[in-house]
């Protein structure tokens, strides 16, 4: 069974997590065109990219089966997912497409739209501090409540 958690997702992103509140990463950044695949992709293989393939094989592999999961699944909030990760410029105007952007930077030639739900299994949790679990999508993905 593949586990998927979004926590995945946020582990390929780490080198640029946070960095909206660093002001001289937000300079480098400011004239980054956000619609510009070959921009955002080269941001992708120039600094995520080379952290993802010093990852151990296990957190690799937990990365590309929720990525492609979360892509699968039509009801993920990537904007939330962008935005809550305080990257240091702004998502595309359809988030989506920047995670279709890490996709084919990350695994390229293989196609994200190839799953079987069946091999899948989301991770649940509570929310801290509360007895009320997340909500999910119809395909387990998590969704605040």
């Amino acid at each position: 069974m593949k586990t998927t958690d979004l926590k995945y997702v946020d582990m390929a992103l780490n080198p640029l997590i946070g960095l909206a509140d660093d002001d001289e990463t937000v300079l480098q950044y400011q004239h980054l065109d956000p619609n510009n695949e070959d921009e955002i992709k080269q941001v992708i293989g120039h600094t995520l990219k080379p952290y993802f393939a010093q990852l151990d094989a296990v957190s690799r592999e937990r990365v590309k089966d929720s990525l492609r999961y979360c892509l699968f699944d039509q009801n993920t909030e990537f904007e939330r997912v962008f935005y809550s990760n305080l990257m240091p410029f702004d998502a595309p105007p359809e988030p989506r497409q920047f995670f279709v952007w890490l996709w084919e930077e990350l695994f390229s030639p293989e196609d994200y739209h190839v799953i079987d739900l069946s091999e899948y299994e989301p991770r649940r949790k509570k929310r801290r501090g509360s007895e009320r679990p997340h909500s999910y999508s119809q395909h387990g993905v998590e969704k605040e409540s």
